[in-house]
C-alpha cells in the first residue's frame, strides 16, 4: 500500500503519513510541512507522538517513557522519522522492500541520500500505547524485528536502539518513586527484544501487523 503511495505522490513538493490511530494536534499538519518547504537539505520531518495514557498505571507509564525517549533523543540530533506521524519529500524514496517498518527504512534512504531528518517541536499527534501485556508484547517484538531485519539488510542501525545511549536518558528522566515501574519496563523491553531476535533468526517476520485493540482507543481526545 505505501508503494502505491509513493509511487502517486513522486510528483508532489510534500508527502504526509498519519497512523489511522493517532489524532494530529490543531495546527500540526502545517507545523509539519513548514520545514520541507523552508531548508532544502531537509528531506524527512517527523512529530512528536504524545500517548493519552494514564502514567499512574504500569502500561501507561511505559508507553510515556517510550515516547519522551523517542523525543529526547531526536532532540540530541539524530532523528528519528517516527511512523506515527511524519512528513517526506516523497521524490526521494521511490520505492519500499518487503520490511516491516517502512518509516524505517524510509529514514535510512533519507539520510544514506545526505539529506536531514527534523524533529517538528510543534507538530503534535495524540496516540493510545498498548495497555495489556498481549498487545505490549506484540507491538515491541514487531518493532524490534524490524530492527533486525533493517540492519541486516542495510547495516543502519537507529539511534533508538543503542542500549547504553537509552539507558543514560532513562536514568535522568525517571522520577524514583516510580522505580518498580521502571524495572518492569526494562525486563519487558529486553525480554521482547530477546523474543524478537529468536523469531528473527527463525524467519518469522511480522508482515502483517498484529490487531492490538487496546491502542485504538484514543480516551479523551
Amino acid at each position: 500500500m505505501n508503494n502505491l503511495i509513493l509511487k502517486n505522490a513522486q510528483d508532489n513538493d510534500v508527502l504526509i503519513m498519519l497512523s489511522a490511530d493517532n489524532l494530529p494536534e490543531k495546527g500540526s499538519i502545517n507545523n509539519i510541512i513548514k520545514p520541507l518547504m523552508k531548508e532544502e537539505i531537509i528531506g524527512g520531518v517527523s512529530s512528536h507522538p504524545t500517548p493519552v495514557n494514564d502514567r499512574t498505571t504500569l502500561f501507561g507509564f511505559i508507553a510515556h517513557l517510550i515516547w519522551d525517549l523517542h523525543y529526547v533523543l531526536s532532540l540530541n540530533g539524530n532523528v528519528k522519522l517516527t511512523g506515527e506521524f511524519y512528513a517526506l519529500k516523497p521524490g526521494l524514496v521511490k520505492e519500499i522492500p518487503r520490511v516491516v517498518n517502512d518509516d524505517l527504512y524510509i529514514e535510512y534512504s533519507i539520510k544514506k541520500q545526505g539529506y536531514k531528518i527534523k524533529q517538528a517541536l510543534d507538530a503534535i499527534s495524540y496516540m493510545n500505547g498498548p495497555e495489556t501485556l498481549k498487545d505490549f508484547l506484540t507491538q515491541r517484538i514487531r518493532v524490534h524485528i524490524g530492527h533486525y531485519q533493517i540492519a541486516r539488510m542495510t547495516g543502519y542501525v537507529p539511534q533508538t536502539i543503542k542500549t547504553g545511549e537509552i539507558l543514560k536518558k532513562m536514568m535522568k528522566m525517571v522520577d524514583w518513586k516510580k522505580i518498580h515501574f521502571l524495572i518492569a519496563a526494562i525486563f519487558l523491553e529486553i525480554s521482547a527484544k530477546i523474543i524478537a531476535f529468536f523469531l528473527f533468526h527463525r524467519n518469522k517476520i511480522p508482515y502483517k501487523w498484529d490487531y492490538a485493540g487496546s491502542t485504538k482507543n484514543l480516551r479523551g481526545k
